[in-house]
């Protein structure tokens, strides 16, 4: 996995805890860093805690941890020895004679050929380690106070030796050079460190945690099945943290997005609606209105005063076709003709009657031959005609239908 990814997934925050044991129990101290940039503070601390359920509360489960195992049943020695020698032959120079199997050794190397090797049994180091990785997410296990090596550098000051609980470490050349460990102990100091004041009691867990976060130093290793692959496995479950937390965001910022969309569609939609709604009442009145047009349409039809005809030119031209011996009285265009409704009139608009005298039958007949031959005429009928004497005028009605 690349180091950057690594680093993104391991978090600002790591914590070290030092289990120490004692004849009669385990007591626990812890340290929580944080890291900002390029600066490194601390978070929290606590010593002498007698249960990992008080760390739990302090840190949580989701902080990767250092183990660190020190106190009684620990053997250091320093040992002569090549930088590349391998375990067993520490071991051998430690322990004579001991079975690999049953020990777990951490070193580091000392000044000229020599290594500081801390040396615990395999059955104490596995109970100490699966008791804590079932609470913790612990990632890795360092063996003894020669963590201590790793922030050497960031302590204040020239250092000859240091108190770290109930560990008094020796130096030479900035290299540990001896490691003693006493129960009753009643020295307290507190050391200035990268400046940061931390007590004695949680230099150790602050050396653990540091080096953790640096991903530096060299690990127990164990071969304790709780521990196998502990650091790969929280990266797995933090990549897979950071992945449901990504998708969530996106599926969120999906939603937000439909819903800001959603929420611009249906303002337009409303507004549509509205528009709609407002024309859908111009037209409505629109429609009524041609609905009123077409009634009156239909009225005017039926009273024939739509017709195209021009009355005044129809009058003209009977008056001047007229011959001498006929007297017009009445002029009635568009005769009121009977509709079926009884509330209703109606006017035939292509009809004409005239009423009138004449002296004689014949002038008549002949005016009535001269209509019939015009253009703008479709027939000519008398209605009527009546005269009481001979020698008087007789009256007539004439019905002209028009083109």
């Amino acid at each position: 996995m690349h180091a950057h990814l690594e680093r993104l997934l391991m978090g600002s925050l790591f914590a070290g805890v030092e289990a120490e044991q004692r004849p009669d129990c385990v007591l626990y101290h812890f340290v929580l860093l944080k890291r900002s940039g390029h600066k490194i503070a601390i978070v929290k601390t606590g010593s002498g805690l007698l249960s990992l359920e008080e760390i739990l509360e302090q840190i949580g489960k989701a902080i990767p941890v250092v183990l660190v195992l020190t106190g009684k049943g620990i053997v250091h020695r320093l040992v002569p020895a090549d930088p590349d020698a391998p375990v067993h032959v520490l071991l051998s120079k430690v322990l004579p004679n001991a079975v690999l199997n049953e020990f777990y050794v951490g070193a580091v190397p000392s000044s000229g050929h020599s290594h500081m090797v801390s040396v615990i049994r395999a059955s104490v180091a596995v109970r100490i380690c699966e008791e804590t990785a079932v609470l913790l997410s612990v990632i890795a296990c360092r063996l003894g106070p020669v963590v201590v090596q790793d922030i050497l550098a960031l302590v204040d000051g020239e250092r000859k030796e240091m108190w770290c609980g109930n560990h008094r470490i020796e130096f030479d050349a900035d290299r540990i050079s001896s490691i003693t460990y006493s129960e009753n102990v009643e020295e307290h100091r507190e050391y200035k460190i990268g400046g940061e004041s931390v007590s004695g009691e949680t230099v150790i867990a602050f050396a653990g945690a540091f080096s953790g976060m640096m991903n530096s130093g060299d690990e127990l290793k164990t071969g304790i099945a709780r521990l196998a692959g502990a650091r790969e496995e929280f990266l797995q479950r933090s990549l897979f943290r950071s992945g449901l937390k990504i998708s969530l965001a996106l599926v969120l910022m999906t939603l937000l997005a439909n819903y800001f969309f959603f929420s611009q569609y249906w303002n337009r939609k409303n507004e549509l609606e509205s528009e709609l709604l407002e024309q859908g009442n111009v037209i409505a009145e629109l429609n009524q209105l041609n609905q009123r047009v077409e009634s009156k349409t239909v009225f005017l039809n039926e009273t024939g005063l739509l017709n195209r005809s021009s009355y005044a030119w129809c009058a003209d031209q009977l008056a001047h076709s007229m011959p001498h011996g006929i007297q017009l009285t009445r002029m009635n265009f568009s005769p009121r003709i009977k509709i079926a409704k009884e509330d209703s009139i109606g006017f035939d608009s292509d009809r004409l009657e005239i009423s009138g005298r004449c002296e004689e039958s014949l002038v008549l007949n002949q005016w009535l031959q001269q209509l019939k031959s015009k253009k703008w005429i479709l027939n000519v009928s008398i209605q009527s005609y009546t005269q009481n004497r001979a020698p008087a005028t007789g009256e007539f009605k004439l019905d002209i239908e028009l083109q």
